[in-house]
């Protein structure tokens, strides 16, 4: 035990590296491949591993982590209660409790400095090496690329690079030698054109609102005139691509069809779930009746994690993750009240929670187990709630 608690950090390495490969991979060969089984089960290995390195004698839960755990708990029982499917919702807890106490466990890790830069530069580093493993195990063709973006699921790859580019960026910014930095903006550029080939529209969305609050951090703290200036340009920038994207290509096209408009469709169902089940939410069957009825076709997500909380969990749930997400943007701000421009490391974790705020918001990738979205937005939330507790252990001493 002594031996897994001094070398904790590599266990957190271990843990991260298997949850990258297994999101990855699973863009080059299928679901049902042998292959899937091995990695679920290393998966299990390596958060209990992660498990074991944790003094829970002297733990202490933080209000983020005890209310990440009763989130988790609660979906569970809601769907139980509902009699939804008692075998699947079992090996749902199993999957969010392996997904979310690893990250209890790591929230509690005291090198934040480990944290804040050795990890995302791992992480970057090895993710952009996986997409190029990827392309060599499974090239495509120009066929595939013009007419579905690149593999089987390229929205969800979009936005697995997603998470690489953001950790990419946290990275450049730590890295002080010119050559070496040269490189990382290369990879970081080539993770943005991959992306742009996956035609993943909510990745995109998430690599533009993290970029957009980034560089204006960077211009606030170099000279005030190039801030404005920056906020100004790149605001008409952004409502400009906004109305091409949005608004003029469909009228020119004629095509109604935009990242948002099919979307509206299935929020409004899940409106209608809502209305007819607010407490506990709608089953799997349920659910299904009321999009057949409303939008003529059945659709397993609602593609908004907020509708999909409200619909399959009821309003309770979905109020407690709002509180959630609260807390941690009121720590923002109390962190950032006290220590102003000294630490860049907690505004950069707020503009990773709106980017994928901005992609939960046309995407239910927060429930996904094993998703590095979820993993990247959890964790970040973690960080804020440690790094808070810190803050406010140093002005009591």
């Amino acid at each position: 035990m002594d031996y897994l608690r001094t070398n904790k950090k590599y266990f957190v390495l271990l843990y991260f590296f298997v949850l990258l490969m297994n999101s990855y991979l699973a863009f080059y060969e299928s679901y049902d491949s042998l292959f899937f089984k091995p990695m679920i089960a290393l998966i299990t290995i390596s958060a209990f591993m992660l498990f074991l390195t944790q003094d829970y004698r002297s733990h202490k839960f933080t209000k983020q982590s005890l209310l990440w755990l009763i989130l988790v708990v609660s979906i569970v029982i809601n769907d139980l209660i509902k009699k939804d499917n008692e075998f699947s919702a079992i090996m749902e807890m199993c999957s969010l409790l392996v997904f979310v106490i690893p990250l209890i466990v790591v929230s509690d890790f005291n090198d934040l400095e480990f944290v804040a830069k050795k990890l995302p530069a791992i992480g970057f580093y090895f993710g952009t090496f996986l997409l190029i493993i990827g392309f060599i195990i499974k090239p495509y063709n120009k066929e595939d690329l013009l007419y579905s973006g690149l593999y089987n699921n390229p929205n969800a790859l979009g936005v697995n690079i997603l998470v690489v580019i953001i950790l990419g960026f946290i990275t450049l910014k730590n890295i002080k030698n010119i050559s070496i930095k040269t490189l990382g903006i290369l990879l970081v550029l080539v993770n943005i054109v991959v992306l742009l080939l996956t035609k993943c529209r909510s990745g995109l969305l998430g690599v533009v609102v993290f970029m957009y609050f980034y560089f204006l951090l960077i211009a606030y703290k170099r000279n005030k005139k190039m801030f404005k200036s920056f906020l100004i340009i790149s605001t008409i920038l952004l409502l400009i691509v906004g109305f091409a994207i949005f608004i003029a290509k469909p009228i020119i096209t004629g095509n109604k069809d935009n990242l948002f408009s099919s979307r509206f469709e299935l929020w409004e169902s899940a409106f209608q779930v809502v209305k007819t089940y607010p407490i506990r939410g709608g089953s799997t069957q349920e659910i299904s009746d009321i999009n057949i009825q409303y939008l003529g076709y059945d659709k397993s997500s609602f593609h908004n994690i907020f509708c999909d909380l409200a619909a399959r969990h009821g309003l309770p749930l979905l109020l407690l993750f709002c509180a959630i997400l609260i807390i941690s943007l009121y720590q923002i701000f109390l962190v950032g009240k006290v220590k102003k421009n000294e630490v860049d490391e907690i505004y950069i974790a707020l503009f990773i929670l709106l980017a994928c705020c901005g992609v939960n918001l046309v995407e239910t990738l927060i429930l996904t187990s094993f998703s590095p979205i979820a993993l990247l937005q959890i964790f970040c939330m973690f960080y804020i709630d440690r790094f808070y507790n810190n803050e406010k252990q140093i002005k009591l001493n």
